[in-house]
């Protein structure tokens, strides 16, 4: 593309450098309330990398997780790695969207959580949104 430097990975690196702590924190809530709950029904989690984060209550972040789309509830079809930028990406396509609600979500997500709220169910929907472009499941 025109005007775009570096590999896709130095760019994704970039990216992430130039979000807040607070921007970050919300989207590893995000990440994880999604993994501990909401994408259980249609993924199966084949590992994740926890980060090291000394801003973060528990002391580490979910970093990058490998996920496999459930086949007749138990075989393992595609397979994608989530992170971060899955959630950003899945946010992104919710602000460009007048087609789901979410009305709390979109809060939280202007606020980075300070207002608003999100739950297991909303934070599925981010992940399908950042990795399908619309939700797929449920």
């Amino acid at each position: 593309m025109p005007g775009r430097t570096g590999t896709p990975h130095t760019r994704k690196a970039k990216a992430m450098s130039k979000r807040s702590e607070a921007r970050k924190q919300f989207l590893a809530d995000v990440l994880s309330t999604a993994i501990e709950g909401g994408i259980n029904y249609w993924a199966n989690i084949d590992s994740a990398e926890r980060v090291e984060c000394e801003q973060d209550v528990i002391g580490w972040r979910y970093g990058s997780v490998r996920i496999h789309d459930k086949v007749d509830g138990t075989a393992f079809g595609t397979m994608h790695i989530i992170d971060a930028n899955t959630v950003a990406r899945g946010l992104r396509e919710l602000r460009n969207s007048t087609r789901y609600p979410f009305k709390e979500l979109r809060k939280a997500d202007r606020t980075n959580g300070n207002e608003g709220d999100f739950d297991a169910a909303d934070a599925d929907a981010v992940i399908q949104l950042g990795i399908f472009g619309e939700i797929v499941y449920g």
